[in-house]
């Protein structure tokens, strides 16, 4: 059982999230459980081992709950979350072990101290157990969590938490493992692809900033709950790999910058194209990339213009190019259905920023201006149904960043349309 330690009171909206793993006890009516509140007010939040999502009282009698997400095995990863509004509503989001979401609405959610555990005598281990206040998940949130956020001056936007990137296949520097891989560029595969759910995201190859280690560009395909690696490519020892790009149809596409080329693959690892930015006729170095399945083209940007271009996958005609609101972007990603251009900058040591530009008008929008904990920034994937923006952060190869990991730190945000 994992103990919060403190009791969660009256901060407005809030949120626990926990990731879990059974190891003992084969029964159905074991799972995941988030306890929250005291004596016979307490209720029970679980996920459990045959689907079950629901509400437990302190008796263990049902309050409120059907079989309806997917069922997990022992030693298999699931995650289970509870989001509570000011007036004690919110609901349950069961994650199942291949990263599909069910989601619950709730009421007559108690506060106090909050308990991660295992129900049924069950043995498990509690990956992570993340307790914050959701200033930016609902509008109705109380304004002395958006006011304790600003007293200092720091954004409302807050990290939910974040995962630690796995270390390298074949550890090349026992000293950093633990630390994860030197992450770049992140997007995630579709639905109805071999991998669907799971994260693809660009590896540079060095190991921390000015040590000597060489590049070996890599980009490895990470399991939903982004712990394990369950395939990775090798672009060789001169490239540095920077933006990735998945499209529906098990291939994706990596920007290797060194090499000055943008290549597709498959998911068996074939090279399927290679576009030279040389021969295109464009200076520097492309960077970051996403992909426009509207018109089954690439976004690319170089790291030192606010030039953005969109080239048709095909052949690498030009389609079109807008003007971003930073001359330093770094990764893209694109919400094809809204037509917006998300694009991250930031220094190293520094909170980072996103940029959301709308191309069919060629005009900011807005931005997420200084994301706490993002003081690496790269990578960016935005989970318009959830408003979960994710990142990857080079922080342990730019020692100078906190949090110093290798990592992907999650946000709530409000979306833009």
């Amino acid at each position: 059982m994992f103990d919060s330690g403190e009791d969660i009171n009256d901060i407005g909206a809030w949120e626990v999230d926990t990731s879990y793993t059974a190891t003992s006890t084969s029964a159905s009516s074991a799972g995941a459980v988030i306890s929250l509140g005291a004596g016979a007010d307490r209720r029970h939040y679980v996920y459990l081992r045959n689907g079950y999502v629901g509400v437990l009282n302190n008796s263990n009698a049902a309050l409120d709950g059907a079989v309806s997400a997917a069922t997990y095995d022992l030693s298999e990863q699931v995650g289970l979350r509870l989001f509570r509004r000011p007036d004690g509503t919110g609901y349950i989001e069961a994650t199942g072990p291949d990263g599909t979401k069910t989601r619950r609405d709730v009421a007559n959610i108690p506060t106090g101290r909050v308990y991660a555990a295992s129900r049924a005598n069950a043995t498990c281990k509690i990956h992570h157990l993340t307790i914050v206040p959701a200033a930016c998940a609902v509008a109705d949130v109380d304004q002395r969590v958006t006011a304790l956020e600003t007293l200092a001056g720091l954004a409302a936007t807050v990290p939910l938490g974040f995962t630690v990137l796995p270390n390298y296949p074949a550890a090349r520097d026992t000293a950093t493992n633990g630390f994860g891989f030197t992450c770049t560029g992140l997007d995630r595969f579709p639905t109805d692809t071999t991998f669907a759910g799971c994260w693809l995201v660009g590896d540079d190859g060095r190991m921390i900033e000015g040590d000597g280690t060489p590049l070996a560009g890599a980009a490895h395909i990470l399991s939903p709950d982004k712990r394990t690696i369950l395939r990775s490519f090798a672009f060789g020892e001169v490239s540095s790999v920077q933006g990735v790009a998945c499209v529906d149809d098990d291939t994706f596409w990596v920007a290797l910058s060194t090499l000055k080329e943008i290549r597709h693959y498959n998911i068996g690892g074939t090279l399927l194209a290679t576009l030279e930015w040389d021969t295109l006729g464009y200076t520097g170095d492309p960077n970051g990339l996403a992909w426009d399945s509207a018109n089954s083209g690439l976004w690319v940007t170089t790291a030192a213009s606010a030039t953005a271009r969109l080239l048709l996958a095909s052949d690498g005609t030009l389609l079109d190019t807008v003007t971003l609101a930073t001359t330093t972007p770094d990764q893209l990603h694109y919400d094809s259905a809204n037509g917006l251009l998300y694009a991250t900058t930031g220094s190293n040591g520094t909170p980072g920023t996103v940029h959301v530009h709308r191309v069919s008008t060629d005009t900011a929008v807005g931005s997420y201006a200084s994301l706490r904990h993002a003081e690496a920034i790269e990578g960016i994937y935005l989970d318009r149904e959830t408003a979960t923006l994710t990142l990857t952060n080079d922080g342990q190869y730019h020692n100078i960043a906190r949090p110093a990991l290798n990592c992907l730190p999650e946000y709530r945000v409000s979306l833009f349309t």
